[in-house]
């Protein structure tokens, strides 16, 4: 992992050279830059140079010889280079690299470590979620509505904490982000969540629908 950071940075073949040492004199260098314009407090604002290559070189990384490129990631490539304080919602039906990408590739590019959750695990770690500034979130929808017959509010209250807060978060669906009659999606984000969570959305993530063949088959 630490040698395809540092080659798409850098060129192939980089040598790497380090020692280990305890040191509180300074904290590290982080990209993230609050964005403090607009109605929300402190917003991460990415803007990582060659995201475009980046991505491309991790897509070969996880996936070799059966990496290939829809128009969707050259959207994900934009929003790299400037999120504008938005988070990323990347919906699409299965087989398109929404996970590879949102789970394995961003925190390499980004270069921290983001908590990542499969949507089923939401609920029993939100309490720790709302506490990170970025959080990645996997196969939103996948997660059952109800408890023991009480309503999952989690991702409700994450939904809140970075409208309120700031906090990003980077999301994976096969939800649809409008009602749509078609079998592949089961229902929209809407119908799921409600009007309240979709206009949240709409003003905290970037959505980019991955549209194409299923590159798993």
């Amino acid at each position: 992992m630490m040698k395809w950071a540092l080659d798409s940075s850098f060129k192939p073949g980089v040598r790497l050279n380090y020692r280990i040492a305890e040191s509180k004199a300074s904290a590290p260098v982080d990209f993230l830059q609050n964005e403090t314009s607009g109605p929300y407090p402190q917003r991460p604002h990415i803007t990582i140079p060659n995201a475009h290559e980046r991505l491309k070189k991790g897509l070969h990384h996880f996936l070799g010889d059966k990496a290939q490129w829809i128009p969707a990631y050259d959207e994900v490539a934009e929003w790299l280079t400037d999120n504008r304080g938005r988070g990323l919602l990347c919906v699409g039906t299965s087989g398109l690299g929404k996970t590879i990408i949102c789970e394995k590739i961003l925190p390499v590019i980004l270069g921290r470590k983001v908590p990542a959750v499969k949507a089923t695990e939401m609920r029993a770690k939100v309490n720790d979620l709302l506490k990170e500034r970025i959080v990645i979130i996997d196969g939103l929808g996948r997660e059952p509505a109800k408890y023991y017959g009480n309503p999952d509010d989690s991702f409700y209250q994450l939904c809140d904490a970075a409208e309120q807060n700031g906090n990003l978060l980077i999301i994976t669906t096969n939800l649809s982000t409008t009602p749509v009659n078609d079998p592949r999606y089961p229902l929209s984000i809407q119908e799921r969540y409600g009007n309240e969570v979709i206009s949240r959305l709409r003003s905290i993530v970037r959505a980019i629908e991955f549209k194409g063949k299923d590159m798993r088959k």
